[in-house]
């Protein structure tokens, strides 16, 4: 089996370290990788959201499967456009937080903007994970010790994510 993975960091690599122990794996590409993968995958200088240039070099390789790990391109729908083109994919399609979110009555980000609902999101739970986009980093975790200071904390991140 061919796989193309698609990223550079230290996520792609690990999976690109276990993709290659199986003996059920011919060949592995990356694009983009980086040095340290390019001694387990043949890399391909396209950049991890480039979604149109990643169909093209899939449709000039022909993997079997393609392994979308990176955050951005998920969230640009590169899986959906990779499907459309008949390529065999792993990773969540673009819609799919929207999917999990609505009937879990998740609150979006753009509900942190209110002190009270901010206030009240900390009550109901221990942990908040809050995130300047949407699948993307940067991610904030926190156990707010005081719920003043916490609140604070929340609307200043959901204001720096409104305005990027």
């Amino acid at each position: 089996m061919n796989i193309l993975v698609v990223g550079g960091g230290g996520r792609e690599h690990a999976i690109i370290a276990a993709l290659a122990k199986s003996s059920k794996v011919d060949k592995i590409y990356a694009a983009p990788g980086n040095g340290g993968i390019s001694a387990l995958a043949e890399c391909h200088p396209v950049k991890a959201t480039d979604i149109d240039g990643m169909v093209e070099l899939a449709k000039k390789l022909q993997p079997d499967y393609v392994f979308v790990a990176p955050d951005d391109p998920l969230v640009l729908g590169m899986v959906d456009k990779l499907n459309e083109n008949g390529f065999k994919t792993f990773g969540p399609r673009a819609n799919a937080a929207q999917q999990l979110t609505k009937p879990l009555q998740i609150p979006k980000r753009q509900s942190l903007t209110s002190r009270n609902r901010t206030a009240t999101l900390l009550l109901s739970s221990a942990t908040v994970l809050l995130s300047a986009r949407a699948l993307s980093s940067p991610r904030i975790s926190m156990k707010p010790r005081k719920l003043s200071k916490a609140c604070f904390s929340a609307e200043s991140s959901a204001r720096a994510a409104a305005k990027s």
